[in-house]
């Protein structure tokens, strides 16, 4: 119905941040993870709803990573209940890291060889600008999330998690194929939106 619409619509791309360059090198560096050592991220954007998923992914961590040299990052977010976060952080060990948040978690995204996530705008950003391999729940109460998903599956850019694929031995079977697998890297998906809206605004100012 955007024709219906009487005011100016112009597409803009994607909004996205950029990581640092040399992120891998600097995170990896940082928390002592040869480049060679597999590395996990999951992640849960505010954290109300997350806890599913984050538990899951620990328990499925657990299962395939017994003998490996894999390292999994858990960033609950800032909202998770009390008591979610007290039983996740329980799990922690050499291995298994779980914090609330962390304002280098783009970088941290970028250094990761799998990210683990629900579907929000700004973590599905995450995933494109930096490339990594990602497996998405999108949360089921929220259209949106689902909608976007689907859409950058359908592109390659991330494979979307189903509620029966968070079952342990399950995922812990998604974890190991996924990470075997050859990444496309990143994908032809206009993630400029901030610079296209500015030149855009000059030049209608202009006219």
């Amino acid at each position: 119905l955007h024709a219906k619409i009487g005011i100016p619509i112009f597409y803009t791309g994607y909004i996205a941040k950029k990581p640092p360059a040399n992120a891998r090198r600097q995170i990896r560096s940082r928390l002592k993870i040869m480049d060679k050592d597999p590395m996990i991220v999951a992640s849960a954007g505010g954290g109300s709803v997350g806890k599913p998923l984050l538990e899951s992914t620990i328990y499925a961590f657990k299962k395939f990573g017994r003998d490996s040299s894999a390292s999994l990052m858990v960033y609950t977010g800032p909202y998770i209940a009390e008591k979610d976060f007290a039983y996740l952080k329980s799990f922690a060990n050499q291995r298994i890291k779980v914090e609330k948040f962390t304002p280098d978690f783009l970088a941290v995204m970028a250094a990761a060889d799998l990210s683990i996530s629900m579907g929000g705008y700004n973590t599905s950003m995450d995933i494109l600008t930096c490339g990594v391999p990602a497996l998405v729940w999108p949360f089921g109460h929220n259209r949106e999330q689902r909608l976007r998903a689907l859409r950058l599956d359908e592109r390659g850019a991330l494979k979307i998690l189903n509620d029966e694929h968070l079952k342990p031995d399950c995922l812990a079977d998604i974890l190991v194929q996924t990470l075997s697998k050859l990444h496309p890297g990143k994908l032809d998906i206009d993630l400029d939106g901030a610079a296209h809206t500015a030149r855009w605004l000059e030049s209608w100012f202009k006219r």
